[in-house]
């Protein structure tokens, strides 16, 4: 960095700390004026694809973003601190601030409980592979990413890990590590998220910086020397922030962009210059110190003839240039904020198949590595000297050595390794649920690539605990099924399946005891039967085994219910279907019915006659009960589907009006009520000081006040949204009776719903009784997942917004009294893209396990008083030999169980015409044989006795139809 653009920063830097007074056109203060001549327009990435132009510019003036008021720091160590986004004097010196992460970090919600409920985090085996840049090295075998609402940092020599939990109790956004590696920086989610800055290894909180953003951070980066950092933030504001972090003081600030900004970093040459990038856009940026005050100038790249990409890796080279990657691969090399040449392989081959992720300069070599799972390594000389006289064609290279990662891997960012013995070492994000240590070298004694952890990829879309054990199986989008030992916080065994992941249970004790059964649906219609046995490679380890694989279903399989006796599997799944299955050796089908949509939830209730019924809710409110299909002898040689199997339905209808409206009524009158209370009290302490003259104006006060109190606020309704709300859970209560839990508008109450009465046309259903649900926020969260605790007392659920929430019932869920106002609350998913879909408690309620939409599996100890006392002896996983697997289905598009029988009842039919065909073709011919003898026994006879050839035709009028016909088809020929 030269020498004018060092003092030129430490002068921005100095000025901004001190709070330099100059014009309104300072920019870390967002109320600014810009200057006349400071001003580009900038063109937003939708209108610039619609016009195919690239019209973009320097910075223009953009809305005021949050934190315009002075932002709030803490209080340091014998002074108050007045500090924030406009640079306030702070003193000569900086005072040692001090803070206790104990008392700052986001604890559990307690309402209206006195007891000592809580959960005890106690693992968790998950990770967010496929959120940008989560992967940061801090030591030798330390590396740390965000899991929910908690950062995790992994111990890769011995596995342990170690969580912290955010300070404002949402979600983390973003990781970036010092440069020293001796400070971790997390940008949070939520409400106005701070940035916090913790020391390593001790894992102290050192600083905090606040107004950085409104709701979300997703990038961050310190500078070079490390005494600035760079943030950026998510919707709505996507706010780039400069910090002088040591000082908790903003710098600069300024809109980056329009959309989301994945990006931002600085020049490890010139730490006055940042770049950040996102959709349809890179943006090179300048920090300046001019006449008017302290600037963050930016330019946005023009991408000219080359079609708008989105940006998510780039790396500033030494002489200015920039070289970013692009969504289809190849390589552009950016100068002055044009494209000065775009990069690809020889043969026009593209550097990637798909997005490029991330590029590093190393040692006079570019290190691009993309979701192709693939890393390759640059000459730098000959990219930084690229460059072409066909404006149309690409500069062609080859890289000087590749590295495949490994199979279906898809690389999301690379961390070099701390450890200064191993130079070429460097971990890997892999997106398909990975992370990997990978030797970027050319010699020929390179390592392999070696997996050091494995995790889901993608939304959690099954789980379930043993009900013999302290074991927990799950499954996720990817289409991995994961067994986990809760004791030991070990992953017992896992395998990959194709297909994509949809639903999953734990074989109840009915089906086997001890059970080592695991049922898992799959996204195309496939459903799995495997066992848990020893493995045959690993010694003491365990695998999962294909017992038997068949296809119910033509599309995803959303849920599965076993029968009370164990006689029977129901499968659910959206294609509108509900599949019997013969539980056996072989899982033979019985048949299907239709639902009016696609099945969300299915449970079985247990009657008095021991048969059971099953309870199908559908996604447009619907509610379908049948009885066991064993009951009945059905007809399946044509189809599987079970027509006379009776089904009776019911449609939920909205009653949400009603309910808030008797809510609002009553809250009404009791504020009503409180106001004539405290009147009267008024009223009576009046009469005590003021005697008999009181009377008279006490009726005046009455007779002015009484318009007031008639008088009612009027609040914004919310918004009906048209269609029916879905089914989300279900919870059975009674024998036919079932609690469910609604999305969309009708969120915000359990509602108690039964079959009793229900036709076999389907007929709207009000609830019978609701419980509702406390608001958070002031907003109606949908509960994704519902359970009880052993003794019933307790009512866990999970919501969207990650929540875990203990509900001590105050009655029975049946009981019309019982009500969700005592609860214990935490957040430990995200609370962006995190909804808890998941919950389910051990056999002995020793542990809660939870999984959510953002791939996080979480296990937790539970402390519940009057819950049953777990034995004192650890249930343990009894497992098989190994067996034979099963013949797997492949082909995904493999019929389903119903489409090979109509396909095979079709062939059936097509065989049988064949036959037909075949017979009356045969009898065609011995006639035709018949006739020709005929015809020749008649030409051998005398001519007096021959028959003329007309004679032989027996009705003329067929043989004029056939001419007729034949002379149209040459016509039509």
């Amino acid at each position: 960095m030269s020498e004018e653009n060092q003092t030129e920063v430490e002068e921005v830097v100095t000025a901004a700390a001190e709070g330099r007074e100059g014009s309104t056109d300072v920019e870390h203060d967002t109320g600014h004026q810009t200057t006349k001549g400071e001003v580009e327009e900038e063109v937003e990435v939708g209108e610039e694809k619609a016009a195919g132009t690239d019209e973009a510019g320097e910075t223009a003036r953009e809305p005021e973003g949050p934190g315009e008021e002075e932002v709030n720091a803490p209080t340091s160590v014998g002074e108050t601190k007045d500090g924030g986004a406009h640079g306030e004097e702070r003193g000569e010196e900086e005072k040692e601030i001090s803070y206790n992460y104990d008392e700052l970090k986001s604890g559990p919600e307690v309402v209206n409980i006195s007891e000592n409920i809580y959960l005890e985090l106690h693992h968790s085996f998950g990770y967010e592979c496929q959120k940008r840049s989560n992967l940061v090295v801090l030591d030798k075998s330390t590396v740390a990413f965000s899991a929910g609402n908690m950062v995790e940092f992994l111990h890769l020599s011995s596995m342990n890990q170690h969580c912290l939990r955010s300070l404002g109790g949402g979600g983390i956004g973003a990781l970036a590590a010092h440069p020293s590696r001796h400070y971790l920086a997390v940008g949070e989610k939520g409400t106005q998220p701070v940035i916090a800055i913790f020391t390593f290894p001790e894992l102290g909180l050192h600083r905090i910086l606040r107004g950085g953003t409104e709701e979300a951070y997703s990038h961050m980066d310190f500078s070079g020397e490390g005494d600035l950092l760079a943030s950026v933030g998510g919707h709505p504001d996507f706010m780039l922030t400069v910090w002088d972090w040591k000082k908790e003081s903003i710098v600069l600030r300024y809109k980056a962009f329009s959309q989301d900004v994945f990006r931002v970093s600085f020049s490890p040459e010139d730490p006055g210059q940042l770049t950040t990038s996102g959709t349809g856009h890179i943006r090179f940026w300048k920090m300046a110190s001019t006449f008017t005050g302290l600037k963050l100038q930016g330019q946005l790249g023009k991408f000219g003839r080359t079609e708008l990409s989105d940006i998510a890796a780039y790396v500033e080279l030494p002489d200015g240039k920039v070289l970013s990657g692009t969504e289809w691969g190849n390589l552009l090399l950016w100068d002055g904020g044009f494209i000065k040449v775009e990069i690809s392989r020889k043969n026009m081959k593209f550097c990637h198949q798909g997005m490029i992720e991330a590029l590093f300069l190393d040692d006079g070599e570019l290190i691009s590595a993309g979701a192709d799972g693939y890393i390759r390594v640059w000459d730098f000389e000959t990219i930084d000297n690229a460059d072409i006289t066909d404006e149309n064609a690409a500069f062609e290279m080859d890289p000087l050595t590749e590295i495949r990662v490994g199979h279906d891997v898809s690389l999301k960012t690379l961390a070099r390794s701390a450890d200064p013995d191993t130079p070429t070492l460097w971990y890997a994000q892999d997106a398909a649920g990975a992370i990997w240590r990978v030797d970027i070298t050319s010699s020929h004694t390179r390592q392999s690539p070696e997996k050091l952890a494995s995790y889901h990829s993608g939304p959690v879309r099954g789980l379930d605990t043993s009900p013999s054990g302290h074991q927990a199986a799950s499954i996720g989008h990817n289409g991995s099924v994961r067994v986990y030992d809760l004791d030991s916080k070990e992953l017992l065994c896992h395998t990959p399946f194709s297909g994509g992941g949809a639903s999953l249970i734990w074989a109840p004790p009915t089906v086997e005891t001890p059970s080592t059964t695991i049922l898992a649906g799959f996204r195309d219609g496939i459903l799995r039967v495997l066992h848990v046995e020893q493995s045959k490679k690993r010694e003491g380890g365990f695998q999962l085994t294909l017992q038997h694989a068949c296809k119910p279903h033509s599309q995803p399989i959303t849920c599965l219910a076993v029968h009370p006796h164990g006689e029977i599997l129901a499968t659910g799944s959206a294609d509108c279907t509900v599949f019997f299955l013969h539980i056996s050796e072989k899982y033979s089908p019985i048949g299907f019915i239709r639902t009016p949509s696609p099945v969300t939830s299915l449970h079985w209730s247990a009657n008095r006659e021991g048969g059971g019924k099953l309870v199908a809710c559908c996604e447009d409110g619907s509610m379908v009960e049948t009885g066991s299909p064993l009951d009945g002898d059905y007809d399946t040689s044509k189809s599987f589907y079970l027509q006379p199997l009776p089904c009776l339905v019911r449609t939920f209808t909205s009653i949400k009006d009603r309910l808030r409206a008797e809510e609002e009524e009553a809250r009404q009158v009791a504020e009503r009520e409180k106001k004539r209370r405290e009147k009267e009290a008024a009223k009576q302490r009046r009469k005590e000081q003021m005697g008999d003259d009181y009377v008279s104006e006490e009726e005046e006060v009455d007779e002015e006040g009484e318009g007031g109190e008639e008088a009612e606020v009027e609040e914004e309704e919310e918004e009906k949204p048209q269609g029916p709300s879905p089914i989300l859970s279900t919870l059975p209560a009674g024998e036919r009776g079932f609690w469910v839990s609604m999305g969309g508008y009708d969120a915000g109450y359990l509602y108690q719903c039964s079959m009793e009465g229900a036709k076999s046309e389907p007929q709207l259903y009000e609830a019978q009784n609701t419980i509702p649900i406390p608001a958070y926020d002031g907003r109606d969260l949908p509960l994704h997942s519902m359970c009880l605790s052993s003794s019933g007392r307790y009512l866990l659920t999970g919501s969207s917004n990650g929540v875990v929430r203990i509900n001590r019932l105050t009655a029975p869920l049946s009981s019309s009294s019982s009500s969700l106002g005592s609860y214990w609350a935490l957040g430990v998913h995200d609370n962006h893209n995190g909804a808890v879909t998941h919950l389910s408690t051990t056999c002995d309620g020793r542990y809660v396990i939870s999984g959510g939409a953002d791939g996080n599996i979480f296990v937790f100890s539970t402390h519940l008083p009057a819950e049953t006392t777990p034995t004192a002896t650890t249930p343990s996983l009894e497992v098989q030999s190994p067996t034979k697997p099963a013949r797997d289905i492949e082909d995904p598009n493999h019929y389903s169980i119903e489409d090979a029988k109509q396909k095979a009842e079709h062939d059936r039919q097509l065989k049988q015409a064949e036959m037909k065909k075949n017979s009356v073709r045969k009898e065609v011919g011995r006639l035709r044989r018949t006739f020709l003898q005929l015809v020749q026994r008649n030409v051998q006879l005398p001519l007096p006795l021959q028959l003329a050839a007309d004679e032989f035709i027996m009705d003329p009028s067929l043989e004029a139809g056939m001419r007729e016909r034949a002379q149209q088809q040459v016509w039509q020929f």
